[in-house]
């Protein structure tokens, strides 16, 4: 905060300031770096007594701004997190198959009593997407109730640690990503069962 720092009143005495800026439409990062460079080099020719210390101005992306060392770590955990969903998808997958192999039977005698092909498949789907809502609620309590602790065995120079929060946004999105993977998992079986 410039307006805080008590060397404010002397001339480009302050020798670091993080700004956060957005480039113009049509302006590339490497054009933004080479005018920012320009603007430094002419204070440096300005002031030479007072930048002589200075390293310039340094551009860089507002997510490495805020992740900085820890974004390949971050990545890295984003990476095993997905691969996690899929393997659970998979299971899902599988398991909703399985049921609907142990189910012809049933299904073949409801068909056969005047029951239509959308009325099996779309109870199929139905189930699947109360089993894949109530994985969401589970996920979601669970990470409510673990991240206490995860943020207590996370480094305290995590960027951003303190405003970490279950919002109504990860909500919605754990439910929405839910309901997607139970539909898309679930129109298989349905299919299947709705040409037994």
């Amino acid at each position: 905060s410039p307006d805080r720092d008590p060397r404010r009143g002397l001339r480009n005495s302050v020798s670091f300031i993080h700004a956060v800026g957005r480039l113009r439409n049509g302006v590339t990062a490497g054009q933004a770096d080479a005018e920012l460079d320009s603007i430094a080099r002419t204070l440096q020719g300005q002031f030479p007594e007072q930048n002589a210390r200075k390293r310039g101005i340094n551009l860089i992306g507002v997510i490495d701004g805020v992740a900085g060392s820890f974004r390949t770590a971050l990545m890295t955990i984003l990476a095993a997190v997905g691969v996690v969903w899929l393997v659970a998808c998979a299971n899902l997958g599988n398991l909703m198959l399985t049921r609907a192999s142990g189910r012809r039977k049933e299904i073949a005698v409801q068909l056969a009593l005047g029951s239509s092909r959308w009325a099996v498949a779309r109870r199929c789907l139905v189930e699947a997407l109360v089993i894949g809502a109530i994985g969401g609620g589970v996920g979601v309590l669970v990470a409510y109730w673990s991240m206490p602790l995860l943020v207590s065995l996370a480094p305290a120079s995590l960027p951003r640690l303190n405003g970490l929060e279950l919002n109504l946004t990860v909500l919605f999105f754990s439910m929405a990503v839910s309901l997607v993977t139970a539909a898309l998992f679930g129109a298989g079986p349905a299919l299947a069962n709705a040409r037994v």
